[in-house]
């Protein structure tokens, strides 16, 4: 069985291996000048742009995930009232004061 590691870079290897193909022999692409003479800077720096759009993306949705989480009053009320139970417990136990 594989791993996720495994898997992610057999689907990322070929945009990987065509990336690099463009980058380092773009004379093997001489039917698609317009891809290679005018575009270069953004063949170059385009892996670059694509970890920092995810890298963005992750963060809006953490902040996003923590600005819309809910308010759990009774998940709240319960752990106080075990709080609570178990300051008790270490009371009659002489470990808490």
């Amino acid at each position: 069985m594989a791993t996720q590691l495994t898997l992610f870079f057999f689907r990322i290897l070929p945009f990987l291996t065509f990336w690099s193909i463009l980058l380092f022999k773009p004379s093997l692409f001489n039917s698609l000048p317009w891809l290679i003479k005018q575009r270069i800077q953004l063949l170059i720096y385009s892996p670059l742009v694509l970890f920092a759009s995810l890298g963005i993306y992750a963060v809006l949705t953490v902040i996003y995930g923590v600005a819309t989480f809910n308010d759990c009053k009774k998940a709240r009320e319960s752990l106080i009232k075990e709080v609570a139970e178990a300051k008790e417990d270490l009371r009659k136990r002489g470990i808490f004061k």
